[in-house]
């Protein structure tokens, strides 16, 4: 029983309902190539509806997926996308996913006193830091939060990367993200805030309410980063320079 449970852990954890993530996958495994199946149909899925939705592509590539960062054998994934990629069935391959989805038009926040029962269950509870993200990972598709409440959440974690970990799990459960720089403040280390805009994009983690509080350096090899670069030009260019 427990042998069949590691084998396969990571499909019974996959959260198809909010699937944003770093994920290393073994391909020889039956359950972990059933992970990447999942998020290869999903990443064509979303696609298809940024594209006739007219959404800003904020890919990669710019190609409209949501996968970032594809290695396939520890190097990068030689192919435009994984969708026009046949997956084999052997070796490891290693992916972000950070999906488009959404909270719904009117969509609220979860109660501050649900919240504060769920960080009084985490604490009491023995365990690693490792154990209580994919605790949370599990069940954030339950989950609405506002940005204040992201940042309580943050608070159970004393380690960078653990922080980073939350965000990115519970970026795309924000009710508020026009209030990120509440959240910010807790990951705003220039490792911590680099690694957010490689796993999300840097258009999407771009710091649309206070930019010139921002560092950045672009690489123009990279769709999205190219448009964060043309739009924080635009940004300065507006600039009334009576205001300096």
């Amino acid at each position: 029983g427990i042998r069949v449970l590691k084998k396969t852990h990571k499909l019974l954890n996959f959260n198809a309902e909010n699937p944003t993530g770093r994920y290393s996958l073994d391909l020889g495994a039956p359950a972990e190539f059933a992970v990447a199946q999942r998020l290869k149909l999903l990443d064509m899925w979303e696609a298809i509806v940024g594209r006739r939705k007219g959404r800003m592509d904020t890919s990669e590539k710019g190609n409209y997926s949501r996968m970032r960062n594809v290695c396939y054998r520890h190097q990068p994934l030689d192919a435009r996308s994984v969708a026009e990629w046949t997956l084999p069935e052997f070796d490891t391959l290693e992916l972000d996913y950070a999906s488009a989805k959404r909270p719904p038009q009117g969509a609220e926040a979860l109660d501050d006193g649900a919240l504060r029962k769920l960080l009084a269950t985490i604490c009491s509870r023995p365990g690693s830091q490792v154990m209580r993200l994919e605790a949370l990972r599990t069940v954030s598709d339950k989950l609405f939060l506002n940005s204040m409440q992201l940042r309580e959440l943050l608070g159970l974690f004393a380690e960078g990367s653990a922080r980073v970990e939350c965000i990115v799990t519970f970026f795309g459960r924000l009710v508020d993200i026009h209030n990120s720089k509440v959240f910010r403040v807790r990951a705003e280390e220039a490792a911590d805030v680099d690694l957010l805009r490689e796993r999300l994009g840097i258009l999407e983690y771009f710091p649309y309410c206070q930019p010139e509080q921002a560092s950045f350096a672009f690489d123009f090899r990279v769709f999205d980063q190219r448009i964060a670069a043309s739009l924080l030009r635009k940004l300065a260019d507006a600039e009334d320079p009576q205001s300096n």
